[in-house]
């Protein structure tokens, strides 16, 4: 029975390994290799759901629209980022210059969910190994 408890807290580490270096990889990738511009949002939603944990929670989406060095006119759709933003407003994002399509937002909530996934992979292999 030890060694069951061992193997997933290895498969918790892997997975947390696994997702810090997915979030940290889109965080810093566009960031260095892509090229920075300021889109429009042009449409947004907002839902809210009910009996969510006992409270009310809320699901929003944005599309923005930029304009790529060559030239051409790209939208993007965003889930739960530029939230407090409305119609018409400027925001910051990051697209991959190769493929315009591939767009980041200029914010830090990708570098911030890569923080608490190390954290994870952190404690997992301390548990792991008992330090």
């Amino acid at each position: 029975m030890r060694y069951v408890g061992k193997v997933l807290v290895g498969l918790v580490m892997l997975c947390c390994a696994a997702g810090a270096y997915s979030w940290g990889w889109d965080f810093f990738a566009l960031r260095f290799t892509g090229v920075h511009t300021t889109a429009q949002v042009v449409d947004g939603t907002r839902s809210r759901m009910v009996g969510v944990q006992s409270g009310t929670s809320y699901h929003s989406t944005r599309t923005v629209s930029y304009v790529t060095a060559d030239g051409r006119v790209m939208t993007h759709t965003f889930d739960s980022e530029f939230s407090e933003t409305q119609v018409g407003d400027a925001v910051e994002v990051f697209y991959n210059p190769a493929n315009p399509a591939e767009v980041i937002p200029d914010t830090w909530t990708h570098l911030y969910f890569a923080s608490l996934m190390s954290i994870g992979a952190l404690a997992a292999l301390g548990m792991l190994f008992g330090l």
